[in-house]
């Protein structure tokens, strides 16, 4: 969506930004009027600008652009303070008057001078029909080779953004590389790039997503032959659609997923309208895009991590993927979390989010060990 006003002379809604090139998505800051104009956070490959939009059409003017994430808002007095978050902080509060810049904190100085932070490096990738694919791969110190975790973004219509991760942070700090990006089906580069996978999940995206992966096991500090998967929601979704498809992962993490279209219509609190707009409602073009109908021909050990209140997307969807491998005799675990939702990751309890960090590290010493993140001692 983005900010509209009323036409005067028709009563009809008239957007101020072109709906295909612009996009307000859950991490962009609300649009708060100043003046004559809208200040409007905009999602961009990743970043998130801020953008001066006069009430009366004209043009746009751009007050924060680059390698930023814009997170917060306010004005007045004839300044703007926008909250700035970047892959060295969590945020910073600039002050913005026309023509000039004021950085007014330094947050994320103290945590930067320890020398514990990892910056990503931009790549873009090529995709087997010639879609360019971009992204990240963040390294851990070192010349390797080191284990790799592909990491998936949820949505899908979402964007791994410029900023400060923790989850990246944690594995990279414990030895992994880190692989991300956006593919198809994923926000910031234009609604067609959105609209690409509609009717045809674990099509384009799944091309998008392993043509970047491969590019990156090209570099010389990842190991091509140590290689895990991970994802939550929607990217559980395409994780273990994945495993459905090929053996090429040493061990995967299925998180709070998306898995059957099916039961998840009339149980999950988003409504019907998602499965129906992204999936339709053919019931063969449905079960085709369905990570459950391949799960029985998955053998690469999965971690299935799940909230029993997530009504999003609930947890019969873990709990039936974790019976068919542990039937089969794959290896595999069930970790449920008590008294949490959807949210886990980003707004849990904290001891929850510091025992699901504990017990992903402890999966992927188990089947990717590194120095830093050894395997467990052999029973004697």
């Amino acid at each position: 969506p983005v900010p509209c006003v009323v036409d005067a002379g028709t009563g009809r809604l008239r957007p101020l930004l072109d709906p295909e090139e612009h996009h307000r998505g859950d991490a962009t800051p609300a649009t708060v009027l100043d003046g004559d104009a809208a200040l409007v956070g905009v999602e961009r490959r990743g970043a998130v600008e801020l953008l001066r939009v006069p009430l009366d059409g004209g043009p746009a003017t751009t007050l924060v652009d680059g390698p930023f994430a814009v997170t917060g808002i306010g004005t007045g007095g004839g300044v703007v303070v926008a909250t700035v978050a970047h892959d060295r902080s969590a945020g910073e509060l600039v002050a913005l008057t026309p023509g000039s810049r004021r950085l007014l904190t330094s947050a994320g100085r103290r945590l930067g001078a320890t020398g514990r932070l990892h910056r990503p490096e931009e790549r873009t990738a090529t995709a087997p029909d010639g879609y360019p694919v971009h992204g990240w791969v963040t390294v851990p110190e070192g010349a390797g080779p080191h284990p790799v975790l592909l990491d998936i973004h949820g949505g899908p219509f979402t964007q791994y953004g410029r900023k400060l991760f923790d989850e990246t942070q944690v594995h990279v700090t414990a030895g992994y590389a880190v692989v991300q990006c956006n593919p198809r089906g994923s926000s910031g580069c234009g609604q067609a790039h959105g609209r690409a996978i509609r009717g045809a999940w674990g099509g384009l995206d799944a091309d998008d997503v392993l043509a970047f992966l491969d590019a990156a096991l090209e570099d010389p500090r990842l190991d091509a032959g140590r290689v895990g998967v991970m994802g939550g929601s929607y990217g559980g979704y395409l994780t273990t659609l994945l495993l459905g498809r090929t053996t090429r992962f040493t061990a995967a993490v299925s998180e709070r997923a998306f898995l059957d279209p099916v039961s998840f219509v009339g149980s999950a609190d988003i409504g019907w309208f998602f499965p129906d707009q992204y999936l339709g409602t053919d019931p063969e073009r449905v079960r085709a895009q369905s990570a459950m109908a391949a799960a029985s021909r998955i053998t690469t050990p999965t971690l299935v991590l799940h909230s029993e209140q997530d009504w999003r997307c609930p947890v019969e969807q873990g709990m039936r993927l974790y019976v068919e491998l542990a039937r089969r005799g794959v290896p595999t675990e069930l970790l449920l979390f008590p008294g949490e939702g959807h949210e886990l990751s980003r707004s849990g309890r904290p001891r929850h989010r510091l025992a699901r960090f504990e017990h992903l590290l402890r999966w992927w010493a188990r089947w990717l060990p590194t120095p830093a993140n050894p395997a467990p001692p052999v029973a004697g």
